[in-house]
Formats: C-alpha cells, sequence, structure tokens
C-alpha cells in the first residue's frame, strides 16, 4: 500500500495537468497498471473533493439527522460523518455488538464492548479516542499527573473532507475510516487459532445508517478472506467469512444514577478502578457492580413499579 501512494505521488502531477490515464507508466515494482490506475483516480478524486466547500459537497447526498449527522451518497455508497465544534473532546458511548458471525468461531448476538470516547482535531485529521477511565483521582495535582502519565487510546481517524461549514464550523470526515475497520479484532483472533482470515476492505460496507436525537447507529458487513481452506465446516466456503457489526453512538446523559459498591461476597458483574485521591487507603481498587438505572414511580413507597421500567426487543 506504501508503494502505490508513493506511485499515486509521482503520477498524480501528470493527471492533474491533462495526461489521460492510459499515459500511466505500467508498471511499478510488482504493481499491476489496473491497481496504480485505480490509486492514482482515488487521489485524483480525493484532491478535488477536498476544495468542496461543505454545502457543495453535500447538496446531492442524502442527509440523515440526528445526534451526529450523516450524508450518504446514493451513487457509489459513500457515507460521511458530520462533527460539530461542539462535539469535539466530549464524551460518548462508543458500544459494538456483533450481529452474525460464522456459527463457528464467532457467534451472532455477542455484546463486544462499550466505552466512553471523544473525538479530537489535529491539524486536518479528526482522532476517536478511547478514554483512559482505569486510573482515577478527584485530587487536582494527581489527576494531573495521571493524565501526564497514562494516555487515551486512538481507536480510528479520518482526514476532513472538504471546507469547514460557513455558518456552524462543522466537517466532514468519511465514516469507513472509522468504521470500516477491523475493529472486532477477526485477524488477531484467527491468527491465534492458526485459521488466519484477512480484512478484505473493498467487499465490506455499510448495511445502513441512521441517527436520532440521542444515538446515531451504523451497522457494517466486513468481509474476511483466507488464501486456504480453513476448516470451518458452517461456511459454504471456508476462505470466505462476512461479519454483521452493529455500532452505536449515544450522548452519556446527566442522571442521579448512584453507583453501587460491590460485595465479595455476593456475584456480581463489575465496574473495576484505581482511585489515587487518598495514597493511604490499603488498595486503590474501586469495584462498582453493573446495575440498571431503575428508580421508583413512588420514591416513598417500600415497593413501587419502577418509573422507565426496563422494556426488551426480541429480533429476528
Amino acid at each position: 500500500m506504501k508503494i502505490i501512494i508513493i506511485s499515486v505521488l509521482l503520477l498524480i502531477t501528470l493527471l492533474l495537468s491533462g495526461v489521460g490515464d492510459d499515459t500511466i507508466l505500467k508498471d511499478i515494482g510488482d504493481l499491476s497498471s489496473e491497481e496504480i490506475t485505480k490509486a492514482v483516480r482515488e487521489a485524483k478524486k480525493d484532491s478535488l473533493t477536498s476544495q468542496q466547500d461543505f454545502e457543495e459537497l453535500v447538496s446531492e447526498m442524502e442527509k440523515i439527522s440526528g445526534l451526529f449527522n450523516l450524508y450518504r451518497n446514493l451513487d457509489d455508497g459513500t457515507v460521511y460523518l458530520e462533527i460539530k465544534p461542539e462535539q469535539l473532546d466530549k464524551n460518548f458511548l462508543l458500544t459494538l455488538t456483533r450481529q452474525s458471525g460464522d456459527a463457528y468461531y464467532f457467534d451472532a448476538s455477542a455484546m463486544m464492548w462499550s466505552y466512553p470516547v471523544h473525538f479530537h482535531r489535529i491539524n486536518k485529521r479528526i482522532q476517536i479516542r478511547q478514554d483512559n477511565l482505569l486510573f482515577r483521582s478527584s485530587d487536582p495535582a494527581l489527576d494531573k499527573a495521571l493524565k501526564n502519565s497514562i494516555s487515551p487510546s486512538l481507536i480510528a481517524s479520518s482526514e476532513i473532507t472538504g471546507k469547514p461549514h460557513k455558518v456552524t464550523g462543522a466537517v466532514l470526515i468519511k465514516a469507513a475510516d472509522l468504521f470500516l475497520k477491523d475493529l472486532p479484532s477477526v485477524e488477531y483472533y484467527t491468527d491465534r487459532w492458526q485459521t488466519k482470515y484477512s480484512y478484505d476492505q473493498e467487499n465490506s460496507y455499510f448495511n445502513y445508517v441512521k441517527s436520532f436525537p440521542e444515538n446515531t447507529e451504523l451497522e457494517v458487513f466486513l468481509h474476511y478472506k483466507s488464501n486456504s481452506y480453513p476448516d470451518v465446516f458452517t461456511l459454504s466456503d471456508s476462505r470466505s467469512m462476512m461479519h454483521r457489526y452493529h455500532y452505536s453512538l449515544s450522548l452519556i446523559p446527566d442522571t442521579e444514577f448512584h453507583p453501587r459498591p460491590a460485595d465479595d461476597r455476593i456475584g456480581f458483574f463489575t465496574t473495576t478502578y484505581q482511585d489515587y485521591t487518598d495514597l493511604s487507603t490499603e488498595t486503590p481498587y474501586i469495584r462498582y457492580i453493573n446495575r440498571w438505572n431503575l428508580e421508583k414511580e413512588d420514591p416513598d413507597a417500600s415497593s413501587s413499579k419502577a418509573r422507565n421500567p426496563i422494556v426488551f426487543w426480541l429480533e429476528n
């Protein structure tokens, strides 16, 4: 891929100056002329797109309004994510669920992970970072020391497309750069299991995208391929494996929820972190049970219906 990019940088000037695709050098290293031509065309398209105004760029796209506005090019399926200035460096909840796998190594309807993230701008790129909440302190000096010592993690990033919105200052990035990736780590796990599958970018795509006032939903099909025939009897052709994943980006609301400390004598799933506010404690570990935020409809009653009961949905 690096060779392709270098080739593009050498040849893009020729194309932009009017030289036709058929005059491109046929072979550079081990690259085919088709690979070079495709890479150059994409680079040329991106170069022209980067000069467009926000309004011009989205004028013929389908707009999906919500927490994060989405724009979908109905011709080529490209999805753009709008990031407003007030959405930068603000925490959101990112959740990943595997909707379908191969029914052998990877099961369906698997809740994989959820954690707070924030969007951060570095020059012409937007990064999505996972906040590090494993180490905390309510003491300002110690909190600063922890942040200086322990960094957040970069999940993905995307170059800003086009110019910012003239009024709001919002920018556009390609959603594929963030979500059409092997974030589920299928390559890593299949390599450990000696049934190596590689992520196939060209045959991965968005199944649907939706956005609502408090959450934005994106579902993707990720294709994985193998050069051998792994022993996966659930696949019609074990060289090809298609997974479906669902991403949710949600607001983190302000509530009166009070966490409940865990008791080692009772079995609960817990959220654990290290608190360095008081260095004289026996252990820095704080454990809270994972529970629903249920509130009584009648706070004074010994037993009451829930104000907002939990509703489960079964989908087929």
